[in-house]
């Protein structure tokens, strides 16, 4: 913890007197602890390019009043600095702390959308490049998950056309801003204000991708198509008081439902390693995604047919 400590100082015009980690998955997250304030230290194992874009994505946010999510900037008056953590390079970006608590995604529904919106909205303005996620990224990683862990290849092919065919209702948008990851656990409320915060999944593929994961009611292990109109009846009132969504917009957030699990679980798996995913716990996603499909396939007819 010194060489972290002292690591910050070196960098940061701050003196630390507690360092404490508080998560290590996807990177490292530490409180840091000065006289005065306390600060969020995230560290990456690596700078990927869209990491970068999501730190300016934070900054240019901050800067505009749309978010109060800082970073702060080292004394080079970069967005992040490189650090030694137990013989291994990381990058860290430094944030201000939050100090709040997690809205209710049901009764603060309607303060998570107009969140939402002004997010969209204020990205219309922005200017700097940002990754575009394709097939490879939300399905691909999956597949290739199923055949690294020796997965019946009937099931796996299986699995990879359904992707396929429901990615493609979002590839056909125009491209738009999101988040990535808009769920009442990445916002946080300080002062009765809702502050965004992980915005490692940022990217310039389509709003519906936020739309669909806060809308989302269906549980993740076990499938129920009552929780499926749950979630499709949010859609259409965020579509009805927010947005005024086409057709092919909500076909393409009802789509993300599913391709969600792919992203997650091949995320998890990348992060925590192959032996953390079980063969039972791909044959229930198999039956979920199957179900899903099945429920899809009737909702679109009904929007073709109407």
């Amino acid at each position: 913890m010194k060489d972290l400590k002292d690591s910050i100082e070196k960098h940061y015009k701050i003196e630390v007197i507690n360092l404490e980690l508080k998560r290590d998955m996807i990177g490292k997250v530490f409180d840091v602890y000065s006289n005065e304030n306390r600060y969020i230290l995230k560290l990456y194992k690596s700078a990927l390019m869209k990491n970068i874009q999501s730190f300016k994505v934070i900054d240019y946010l901050y800067d505009q009043n749309i978010n109060d999510l800082r970073i702060y900037k080292n004394k080079e008056e970069n967005l992040y600095s490189v650090f030694f953590v137990e013989e291994e390079i990381y990058f860290g970006v430094l944030f201000n702390y939050i100090n709040g608590f997690f809205p209710d995604k049901e009764k603060d529904f309607d303060s998570l959308v107009k969140t939402l919106k002004s997010f969209h909205d204020s990205m219309g303005n922005y200017s700097n490049s940002t990754l575009e996620p394709e097939l490879c990224f939300y399905v691909d990683r999956f597949t290739k998950l199923l055949k690294d862990k020796n997965y019946n290849k009937e099931k796996s092919k299986r699995l990879e056309d359904i992707g396929i065919e429901l990615y493609k209702n979002i590839d056909i948008l125009e491209k738009s801003y999101c988040h990535g990851d808009f769920h009442n656990n990445n916002i946080i409320v300080q002062n009765n204000k809702l502050v965004m915060i992980d915005f490692d999944a940022c990217s310039l593929c389509n709003r519906m991708i936020d739309i669909a994961t806060i809308s989302d009611m269906i549980n993740f292990n076990s499938y129920n198509e009552d929780d499926l109109y749950k979630t499709i009846e949010r859609i259409n009132y965020c579509s009805k008081n927010y947005y005024h969504f086409s057709d092919k917009e909500i076909l393409a957030a009802i789509s993300f439902l599913a391709i969600r699990h792919y992203e997650l679980i091949a995320t998890i798996a990348i992060h925590r390693g192959l032996d953390t995913i079980s063969i039972g716990f791909l044959d229930q996603q198999y039956e979920w995604i199957l179900s899903f499909y099945n429920s899809f396939r009737k909702i679109k007819l009904d929007y073709i047919n109407n």
